[in-house]
């Protein structure tokens, strides 16, 4: 349920206990244990509670669990139910219809805590709510950490207003019934928790709506994500994305407005929001915890009346707010200089990363970024630290758990990329590299990942590359900001990837007749060796279909070749 304050516990405590599991049982996971409660509470992230707040969280954490014996014993690596084929593109709302105007609410309520330690905190939450309603309803809200939903509007007289749905995993969503009729609702899993936190399956709860007064239909999705923070959980943050993709086909019907929110456990550094970017506009995107709480839809940019970032009212995430206004010629307004249609948030987002960096304290630590039974293989000869788990040598030999591991990289400025093994003849194994992966191997027994630093510049890459302002592929190249730097302008030829990538087509090929005939070996430090290094580790395995005829194990040399032919100036041939 969630945040990077609690998913970010330490295992070092049972450590011993998990190594000797993990010794007999082999390739399954060890993910939890019926003790595990009392030895979570004494991770560092309690030593200073003396409330016992703490150890309450931790427990109703537990209780949320999935109650199988499966799920609750062990989180085994095969079988991935969630990797499912690629989804087929969204559409963009149906040009026939009234202009409707829509409010949106998306809000992690920290329930353990302002509900189970402070008894709601008089109605904090509720209140924040009902503030920000005064110029204008909201037409639909998700809530997160929702245990009860009703106790969050009726105390503050909102909830005759409001129907409300108490969905499957503690997520809950309401919409006005003045202005909306419910066609049909339901829970939606499309992902899991990593083995190392886990604590089941995750969903997405799903409403479909009927404006009463223009006929418009409306699916309103509404998702809580896997952990570890950037992880994506089992099956990897693109698989979550395409995912909610998935559901969002079945559910709705061509023509619907499509809005999704919640907290996604990940921020603009993980695999699962860049995904997303090249899938749906992104609407809006909050602060808490590196911006894990995003609001999405099928409209463009010119579409977005307002958004806001609209405080905690007693929870530890802020509330975000979008109004899009969707109807024939509505955004025309606010169409930029030659028609071209504003940025997506996306940029900014990555910027968030850099500005707001995680902390070292467990409160504050997230990671930038894991993935689950994945080897990095990266370049010999450089900069690496094997650390051995010893905890009785001090903290710095603690890698019981990947986010150990992840949190020493973050410490180190050399470190870029870090691999956690589970079992390494003694225990977990944490190894600390200076340079990306340029291959990634499927291997059950380890966790690999990046750096915050790291993961923010892939992140600024991707928001360039393929983060759209509509659904409309001719339109998606006006998500390049006007106003940027020209060195930090993407290509034309990167315009395309955007606009293809909303398509699920490649972009095409520049003439390599135009390019220059000089071939040169790309170096590190390079923007050519920049641009092979980010199409190898992010690019190929989020959108493998831009590079026809490569596979994870091709050489630097044909990745040059590829990122040669598609952006030129960026990259001169491979000799």
């Amino acid at each position: 349920q969630l945040k990077p304050s609690v998913k970010s516990v330490s295992m070092a405590m049972h450590s011993a206990f998990r190594f000797v599991l993990t010794a007999l049982l082999g390739p399954i996971r060890v993910a939890s244990f019926s003790a595990e409660e009392a030895a979570l509470t004494l991770d560092d992230a309690c030593h200073s509670d003396s409330s016992g707040a703490c150890a309450l969280e931790l427990l109703h954490l537990r209780a949320k669990a999935s109650q199988s014996p499966e799920s609750v014993a062990f989180a085994q690596s095969e079988g991935k139910w969630c990797q499912k084929p690629a989804a087929k593109k969204l559409w963009q709302p149906s040009a026939e219809g009234g202009t409707v105007d829509i409010k949106i609410l998306t809000y992690n309520l920290f329930w353990w805590n302002l509900f189970g330690v402070r008894g709601g905190n008089g109605n904090s939450a509720g209140h924040l709510i009902k503030k920000n309603m005064k110029d204008q309803p909201f037409d639909v809200m998700g809530f997160q950490e929702c245990d009860d939903g009703k106790r969050v509007l009726e105390p503050v007289g909102l909830l005759a207003q409001y129907e409300m749905f108490q969905g499957d995993h503690a997520v809950c969503v309401a919409y006005r019934k003045d202005a909306w009729e419910e066609l049909g609702k339901g829970t939606d899993d499309v992902g899991e928790d990593m083995g190392s936190h886990y604590y089941g399956k995750r969903g997405a709860v799903w409403m479909r709506l009927k404006h009463t007064e223009t006929g418009r239909k409306m699916l309103f999705v509404n998702h809580h994500g896997p952990l570890e923070v950037n992880s994506g959980g089992q099956c990897g943050g693109a698989s979550v994305a395409n995912n909610l993709v998935h559901l969002m086909q079945q559910r709705a019907e061509p023509g619907d407005i499509l809005i999704l929110v919640g907290d996604f456990n990940a921020n603009s550094a993980s695999l699962t929001v860049q995904e997303m970017w090249s899938r749906m506009v992104l609407l809006h995107s909050g602060d808490s915890f590196g911006g894990v709480d995003n609001i999405f839809g099928n409209m463009d940019t010119s579409s977005i009346v307002s958004t806001e970032t609209l405080g905690s009212g007693g929870s530890d995430h802020n509330a975000i707010s979008a109004v899009v206004k969707v109807g024939a010629g509505t955004g025309s307004r606010r169409l930029m200089k030659k028609g071209t249609l504003p940025p997506s948030e996306a940029s900014e987002a990555a910027k968030a990363l850099t500005i707001a960096p995680p902390g070292d304290d467990w409160q504050h630590f997230w990671c930038g970024r894991l993935e689950d039974q994945t080897e990095y293989v990266v370049p010999e000869g450089g900069w690496s630290l094997a650390i051995a788990h010893n905890p009785g040598a001090g903290e710095a030999h603690d890698v019981a758990a990947p986010q150990r591991c992840c949190r020493l990289c973050q410490r180190e400025k050399k470190c870029k990329s870090w691999i956690w093994v589970m079992w390494a003849g003694n225990g977990p194994l944490c190894k600390l590299n200076d340079a990306l992966p340029t291959k990634k191997v499927a291997n059950s027994q380890v966790v690999s990942g990046l750096s915050a630093t790291t993961a923010a510049v892939l992140a600024s890459k991707m928001a360039k590359k393929t983060a759209i302002a509509s659904l409309d592929s001719v339109k998606n190249s006006a998500a390049v900001d006007e106003s940027s730097d020209e060195d930090d302008a993407p290509s034309e030829t990167a315009d395309a990837e955007t606009a293809d990538a909303a398509s699920d087509t490649p972009p095409e090929t520049a003439d390599a007749a135009t390019a220059s005939s000089s071939c040169k070996e790309a170096k590190p430090g390079e923007t050519c060796y920049d641009e092979i290094m980010w199409a190898r580790t992010n690019g190929f395995f989020a959108h493998p279909e831009w590079y026809p005829g490569l596979t994870a194990s091709s050489s630097t040399a044909e990745f040059q070749k590829v990122v040669h032919a598609n952006s030129p100036g960026k990259c001169p041939p491979p000799c």
